[in-house]
């Protein structure tokens, strides 16, 4: 059917919801393997569906039905979703690092001696620094 990353797929997940008056829950915490498959496949391999109203589990073959047809209403827009996704995370980074020099220069005219200091990896997240300041 396709193939979408991560925040398409649970965009899909929470439009589905909302509309049918259900709640999704995850069912594991990283998709693994069976990240490759179909989208119905994969959401209703990571995803448990229930009613709000009476907490009724639903069956994987209705939303199975359900899914196809959100994906094909929203398809184009999730393309352009996932191109800003991975725009934001490229210039995350960077913007980032501006920010913390710039809080760096406000501060030693203030009359701190700021030190940056790396508290994890950047791979974790960006904001991975840590302003120290000593007067």
């Amino acid at each position: 059917m396709m193939s979408l990353f991560r925040f398409g797929r649970r965009c899909i997940v929470e439009l589905l919801a909302s509309k049918n008056n259900l709640e999704a829950k995850k069912t594991r915490r990283k998709l693994g393997k069976s990240g490759n498959g179909t989208l119905s496949e994969i959401i209703n391999e990571n995803f448990q569906f229930r009613h709000k109203t009476n907490g009724d589990i639903v069956q994987n073959s209705v939303i199975h039905e359900k899914i196809s047809s959100v994906y094909q209403t929203y398809e184009t827009n999730l393309v352009v979703l996932e191109l800003l996704t991975g725009l934001q995370s490229f210039l995350q980074l960077p913007l980032e690092l501006l920010i913390l020099c710039d809080k760096i220069l406000h501060l030693q005219e203030l009359g701190f001696r700021p030190v940056l200091k790396r508290i994890f990896e950047p791979l974790i997240s960006p904001r991975c620094f840590l302003i120290s300041c000593n007067k």
